[in-house]
């Protein structure tokens, strides 16, 4: 598995340029909006970044080759989520660092509730977006998993269209609900959905690349 990650990495450092300017677009979208978004910002470049080393892996029958070495299918997978997860949440970390350092630059401090806001808005961003895209990426490629997003995401917004009023009643609804409960209790549930949402994608993700005609 180490060698994976070796791999991956010296995929990711080939784009080195690409990289510094993407840190340099999330410190100039920071400095501008004062806010998270950059840190959001960078997150998801992190994500995408990272998720481009499965378009590698499918090129040029660079799979076969990978899977005639000591390298089982589900240890690829379980790479595939440590590498892409590791990525993420480093860039997230030069995002909170960007943002903290114009937080302090404007004569703003750095209080527990903000430093909460910033978790809370890094943390289930990646875990999500690995969630959803490293099992459809696996199964359709990059090229089709593209439509097959949008694909979900018209279904989605369909929905969201066909229940017109009634949306944002079930969220108003939901939100009041979650108000009636303490901090720890939505915390726990939060981590709770995090975590199995991640170990369903990562078990699809194995049967899918169990599956795979290489």
């Amino acid at each position: 598995m180490a060698g994976l990650i070796e791999k991956d990495m010296r995929l990711i450092l080939t784009r080195k340029s690409n990289i510094l300017i993407f840190i340099l677009i999330g410190g100039l979208v920071t400095f501008q909006t004062e806010g998270i978004i950059g840190e959001n910002y960078l997150t998801l470049l992190g994500t995408l970044l990272a998720l481009s080393t499965l378009s590698y892996d499918d090129a040029d029958n660079s799979m076969t080759f990978l899977m005639t070495l000591p390298c089982t299918r589900k240890s690829y997978v379980v790479e595939k989520y440590l590498f892409i997860y590791g990525v993420s949440l480093l860039f997230g970390v030069i995002g909170s660092a960007i943002y903290i350092i114009s937080l302090y630059s404007n004569g703003g401090t750095l209080s527990a509730e903000l430093l909460e806001e910033m978790i809370v808005s890094v943390v289930p961003v990646f875990l999500l977006m690995g969630a959803l895209l490293i099992p459809i990426q696996l199964k359709y490629g990059a090229e089709r998993s593209r439509i097959a997003m949008f694909v979900l995401f018209g279904v989605f917004f369909s929905i969201i269209y066909l229940l017109g009023d009634r949306t944002t009643i079930i969220i108003g609804e939901t939100m009041q609900k979650l108000s009636s409960l303490s901090q720890a209790a939505v915390l726990a549930g939060t981590c709770i959905i995090l975590v199995a949402v991640v170990l369903i994608s990562f078990t699809v993700s194995v049967h899918i690349m169990k599956k795979k005609e290489l």
